[in-house]
């Protein structure tokens, strides 16, 4: 949101990715950390070495907060409260009584993109380990890789959505995460370990982050000065909540009905980010558009 606010408007698709190369960074953190730990014993894995991922944590927050303290509130926001002062709004009421339209439509962006990040990175590690009882270093690893390769994804899907327009980048990615939710599968359950991280790499470098860096332009586009802040906040966030909160059960009780049958996980990958495709159909372009303006784009 703050660098959508004080991005030009002609690159603001690919300054605001770099929402996306923070987030990305913290997996490749994560997944180095863990790999590094993993490389020890068992029992000291298990009594203590689990827990160092955890208090890294806290230093990370902590920086944050501190660096949250000392921002201040971008231009468009002191321009709405001059508007309407804040003490005579209800930001949630209006979000959804001003917003409902970009709303929802934050919301089915953002579920073509948390649901499958989830699972990718979630539960098809687990499911590696315990269904396939591979080795669970195999998924560590690609999210490793794949989490390098996401430092070049991730600009050039904010760059192309400057060039060639949000909603069109974002429907040829989603077109292509919901296309490759069948070959995932069947690359896991080859055994093949080689076959298998491919899997995992293509699906975490490519779809995954490439969706997520055009939200970090497009959905602010969505909504007028008026309710961007909590709409956009709301929205996105029960948006990861039905998709990616719930994806790891989801998966699991899917498995359990269909006795470990991998085709209901390719079909609910593709049923998530279609959600994002039919979105892309039902709001207009956005690319360059004023953020000062209070109305929504649709």
């Amino acid at each position: 949101m703050l660098l959508a606010d004080y991005a030009p408007p002609k690159r603001r698709g690919l300054v605001a990715s770099f929402v996306a190369v923070g987030t990305n960074t913290g997996t490749l953190l994560a997944s180095g950390v863990w790999l590094l730990i993993a490389r020890g014993d068992s029992e000291w894995l298990m009594e203590w070495g689990w827990r160092i991922p955890f208090l890294l944590s806290i230093v990370v927050a902590l920086f944050a907060l501190v660096i949250r303290r000392y921002l201040n509130e971008t231009p468009v926001f002191e321009a709405a409260v001059q508007i309407e002062p804040t003490e005579k709004r209800t930001p949630l009421a209006d979000a959804w009584r001003y917003g409902k339209k970009p709303f929802l439509a934050s919301m089915g962006l953002r579920i073509a993109e948390n649901g499958p990040s989830s699972t990718f990175q979630r539960f098809l590690l687990g499911y590696i380990a315990t269904v396939l009882v591979m080795d669970r270093a195999i998924g560590t690893r690609a999210v490793f890789r794949a989490s390098v390769i996401g430092f070049a994804t991730v600009p050039l899907a904010g760059w192309l959505s400057d060039v060639y327009g949000r909603h069109i980048v974002y429907r040829v990615i989603a077109m292509f995460q919901f296309a490759w939710a069948i070959p995932t599968m069947l690359l896991l359950n080859s055994g093949d370990p080689a076959l298998m991280t491919l899997a995992l790499i293509v699906g975490i470098s490519i779809g995954v982050p490439g969706l997520y860096s055009i939200q970090g332009s497009y959905m602010p586009e969505l909504f007028g000065s008026r309710c961007r802040y909590w709409g956009l906040a709301v929205s996105k966030e029960i948006g990861s909540i039905i998709s990616g909160g719930t994806a790891p059960t989801v998966c699991s009780a899917l498995l359990a009905v269909f006795s470990n049958s991998w085709v209901p996980i390719a079909v609910y990958l593709m049923v998530t980010t279609g959600i994002g495709i039919i979105t892309t159909f039902l709001i207009p372009e956005t690319a360059g558009r004023n953020l000062a303006l209070p109305e929504d784009a649709l």
